[in-house]
């Protein structure tokens, strides 16, 4: 079985258990918080009903707990596992032999623990809620890195985790001594069990296993709606981070829809249709916008001839394409070195009209000049006057001549030009960019990006470029809308700002209740019910995402 069909069935798993565990719980947390809705004998069914969570549902947690104490560690799991025991425990002997098991019995929803009211009470909301919340946690966290076995490790994921790593050895030993302590105040059992249980539900992680994954779902699936597809935590914190945004020329700021405008043949050469058919004959595997541009010339050029077939086709990252065409080696690439004196001429009146030169050679002489013109995406302009807001600095670096990359540069307003350079030349200056303190994202369609986009602390693909391109990106524009690269760095913004409001109220919640549960001033059951109010209130709070809005200078898409 593939480790893609382990992480279906992992996930799989989880939803089922998730949902039998809903399922058992809502009854028994309804019927145990509202007592309008206690009939005859309810709580026997609440037993019943809990019997499976606390056993089944918990079992992940009790398998860790048992695994961590081996270790001599405490986790969350812990907690979790620890809190279930003790509330079932409590709950059957209540139960079975202190009297709550008795017909007619009623628990009233209390602020505070009931003393000596001669029938201790059940904890079964304690028993289903906190294995509910964390299972809801764990599989939107499971569902949102889609692998079952791996962890988050975005940063602000690291903070919750450094947070809950601080508390959750202390609470067994805060539950302890706040029973030792009401024993031996000589307080009813059933007080002195409450606060403990009270405390252990209290410091549950059920509203901080929710703070970071409800944020990052909804902020997540807000950019799809917006064409942006954003592949985890770890993409949503390097967005926020970035303040150097390296651009591609073809493809990304313009529109990548390329057309030849010019031919230039040497005289006496193979002439001006030869070398268009072998030109457009060795494009034949080329992915780049400019070999598609002179594939679709030469056709248009030729029309009722059929182009002959390439082979040993090669593509040289950042320079061109060749292959043999009829037994004869045809190279496509940009300009370098020396021209005949027909080509030398005619180079700088395209670089001037801001056209691409691109060299033909046919068995290694050079044989004639294309000119490939190509037009600024209109959301090119707004892109670079919002990023530099937002306090990203924009750099254009591209594979192409200096002219026609500074013409695109100058008319975006663009002053960190770098043209004529390879992948490697782009993963270069994106590892040199780093070594001096910057967070580089590059955005970039094509192959000869690929390297600097893995390269990159964020890789942004353009959704209608190379696959390879593609699937190199943690972020994909998905319409191939430029323009929508300063709306995602909003709403990563927005996204850790949410996050963190979310992890103040999660460990602000236990900040409060864990002094009240051990002075007896919080009951069992209202320390669930502050549970499922804080839970409710993070995943509102994230929520708020889907409702985000992009800058009104976008123009809305169809």
């Amino acid at each position: 079985m593939g480790a893609e069909q382990l992480d279906d069935r992992g996930q799989r798993q989880d939803r089922e258990r998730l949902l039998v565990t809903a399922l058992l719980a809502m009854p028994v947390l309804v019927l145990s918080m509202v007592p309008g809705l206690q009939f005859r004998n309810w709580q026997w069914l609440c037993f019943v009903l809990a019997a499976p969570v606390a056993v089944w549902s918990a079992w992940p947690f009790h398998v860790r707990a048992v695994r961590g104490l081996r270790n001599a560690s405490a986790t969350m799991d812990t907690l979790v596992s620890l809190c279930v025991a003790v509330s079932f425990a409590w709950s059957a002997y209540a139960l079975f032999l202190g009297g709550a098991g008795e017909p007619g019995m009623r628990m009233p929803f209390s602020l505070v623990p009931n003393a000596f009211q001669g029938t201790p009470y059940v904890h079964l909301e304690a028993v289903v809620g906190v294995p509910l919340f964390v299972l809801t946690g764990r599989f939107l966290e499971a569902r949102l890195r889609g692998d079952t076995q791996a962890a988050l490790r975005s940063p602000i994921q690291r903070l919750a985790d450094s947070a809950a790593g601080v508390f959750v050895p202390v609470v067994p030993a805060l539950a302890v001594t706040a029973l030792g302590f009401w024993l031996g105040a000589g307080a009813d059992p059933q007080v002195a069990v409450s606060a403990c249980v009270a405390v252990l539900v209290g410091a549950c992680p059920c509203v901080l296993g929710l703070a970071t994954p409800t944020a990052v779902m909804a902020a997540t699936g807000r950019g799809a709606r917006l064409g942006v597809l954003v592949t985890g935590p770890q993409a949503l914190e390097a967005l926020r981070h970035i303040d150097t945004v390296v651009l591609d020329k073809t493809g990304t700021l313009t529109s990548g829809h390329m057309s030849v405008v010019r031919v230039t043949a040497v005289p006496d050469g193979l002439g001006r249709d030869a070398l268009l058919r072998l030109a457009g004959a060795v494009e034949q595997g080329s992915e780049h916008p400019l070999g598609r541009a002179v594939l679709a010339y030469a056709r248009r050029e030729l029309p009722g001839q059929r182009l002959p077939d390439v082979t040993g086709f090669r593509a040289l990252p950042g320079r061109g394409v060749r292959g043999r065409v009829e037994g004869r080696l045809v190279e496509v690439l940009a300009v370098d070195g020396e021209l005949p004196a027909s080509l030398a001429a005619a180079l700088p009146v395209g670089e001037a009209s801001a056209h691409t030169p691109v060299l033909v050679r046919v068995d290694g002489v050079a044989e004639a000049l294309l000119e490939v013109s190509d037009v600024i995406r209109p959301g090119s302009y707004r892109v670079v006057e919002r990023l530099r807001r937002l306090g990203v600095r924009p750099m254009l670096v591209t594979g192409d001549a200096p002219v026609p990359a500074r013409a695109v540069a100058e008319a975006l307003g663009i002053d960190d030009l770098h043209s004529r350079r390879t992948p490697e030349d782009k993963a270069a200056l994106v590892r040199d960019l780093q070594q001096q303190g910057h967070r580089v994202a590059v955005v970039g369609d094509g192959v000869n990006d690929a390297a600097a986009l893995a390269d990159a602390d964020l890789g942004i693909a353009m959704g209608n470029g190379a696959d390879l391109a593609v699937r190199a990106a943690d972020v994909t524009l998905a319409r191939g809308e430029i323009d929508a690269l300063p709306d995602v760095i909003r709403l990563a913004r927005r996204t850790l700002r949410t996050i963190r409001a979310n992890l103040v109220w999660a460990l602000g919640y236990n900040v409060v209740t864990l002094p009240l549960a051990m002075v007896g001033l919080l009951d069992p059951m209202l320390a669930a019910a502050a549970m499922a109010a804080g839970s409710l209130l993070v995943v509102g709070n994230s929520l708020r995402l889907r409702a985000w809005q992009p800058s009104p200078a976008r123009r809305p898409t169809r």
